[in-house]
């Protein structure tokens, strides 16, 4: 057993001699050499677009004379796509080997690939078969602006009531966007509307790291308002564009119908703060009083109007003149329902609170002043 041992320890010892040898050896004999591992040469390119021209140039790898024999390409598993997209030519007796492109990489570093590196491997034997250098090239590759910004439709629709606030998201409008370049900024989000378009996403930038499906969510930006609306019907265009610059932000397209609601939110309102009708005799007259300046009625700025109910109040602590003065609900129109008494021409006039109520519970208030005939004079 104690041979045994002995005789692991020599081998190691010759393999990791045998390591440092063909790692001196390789140190040096390529160029570009940008580190070497044990023997492996680590050539790496510089960064390679993924819309880098078929048939293009991307590095050339050379060698020193005599001392290597013709070299064998590796196939492994980690070299399968730089095969498949990258072309190299070994010149043996001009001491090169060059690298260009096979096939368009356009999509690569994309999802659902996401490639960051091609690479290609070769083994050099020593003209002795003393030691054997592996170059390993590694070309970098450069997400550029492939791939355009998608929704999940073209086209939605919403409901928004005439009052709902700006500052809250609109509820049953989201948008799914996806755009599957490999970087940002070439994956980042934005959405933009056309003028007069009164809505807006809530972020300025989505990220969709990942091939990540971002939920847009939208909020207003004006008061809507029915009632003064031509048409409650609105049609806004959207643009969903990424923020790539090489080559330049791509771009898609959808639109959004937002179909405005009517609310009452709008208050009665009389034309004037106050109105006034004059009696010219104590009997109550047939029919309604005229009403100056105008007709004693409220307007409601709603669409369709409110219905509005008519109520009045004498304003004075007396409330006896109830009994010979009524408002008719609906119409407002004012009649003298009993004959008045001498003993109530005390004053000049009785003035009269009309109160104006939509189906809302909104109010707006008037003062009727109704103007007393003169008192009989004794002589």
């Amino acid at each position: 057993m104690p041979g045994v041992h002995r005789g692991l320890l020599l081998l190691a010892a010759l393999l990791l001699a045998t390591s440092d040898e063909a790692e001196e050896s390789c140190k040096g004999l390529f160029s570009p050499e940008t580190s070497l591992i044990g023997n492996i040469v680590v050539i790496k390119a510089e960064y390679t677009g993924e819309l880098t021209s078929v048939n293009e140039l991307l590095l050339t790898v050379t060698w020193k004379d005599n001392i290597l024999g013709e070299p064998d390409q590796n196939t492994g598993t980690d070299t399968i796509q730089g095969r498949e997209y990258l072309q190299p030519t070994v010149d043996f007796d001009g001491l090169s080997l060059t690298t260009t492109v096979k096939k368009s990489m356009r999509g690569l570093p994309d999802f659902p690939t996401n490639v960051t590196d091609l690479v290609l491997q070769y083994d050099f034997p020593a003209l002795d078969d003393s030691f054997v250098c592996t170059i390993r090239m590694i070309f970098p590759l450069e997400d550029q602006n492939t791939q355009s910004p998608s929704t999940n439709s073209d086209t939605y629709s919403v409901s928004v009531r005439e009052d709902f606030p700006k500052q809250l998201t609109i509820p049953n409008l989201q948008v799914q966007a996806t755009d599957y370049d490999g970087s940002a900024p070439n994956n980042e989000l934005s959405v933009s509307f056309e003028d007069g378009c009164p809505i807006k996403a809530e972020e300025d930038t989505y990220d969709a790291a990942g091939a990540a499906t971002v939920v847009i969510t939208f909020s207003l930006t004006q008061d809507l308002d029915y009632d003064v609306m031509d048409n409650p019907t609105l049609e806004c265009q959207a643009t969903l564009s990424d923020h790539g610059t090489d080559p330049k932000g791509l771009s898609s397209t959808f639109s959004i119908t937002i179909n405005v609601e009517s609310f009452p939110d709008e208050m009665p309102v009389f034309e004037e703060p106050i109105y006034s009708t004059v009696l010219e005799q104590l009997e109550a007259p047939d029919g309604v009083l005229e009403i100056t300046p105008s007709a004693l009625l409220a307007v409601d700025g709603d669409v369709p109007p409110d219905s509005i109910t008519y109520t009045m109040l004498p304003n004075t602590p007396d409330d006896s003149w109830e009994k010979y003065f009524s408002i008719d609900e609906q119409t407002a129109e004012v009649s003298q329902t009993k004959d008045l008494t001498e003993d109530l021409l005390t004053d000049y006039s009785v003035n009269f609170v009309v109160t104006a109520t939509d189906s809302s519970g909104d109010i707006d208030t008037t003062i009727l002043e109704i103007v007393l005939p003169p008192a009989p004079t004794t002589t």
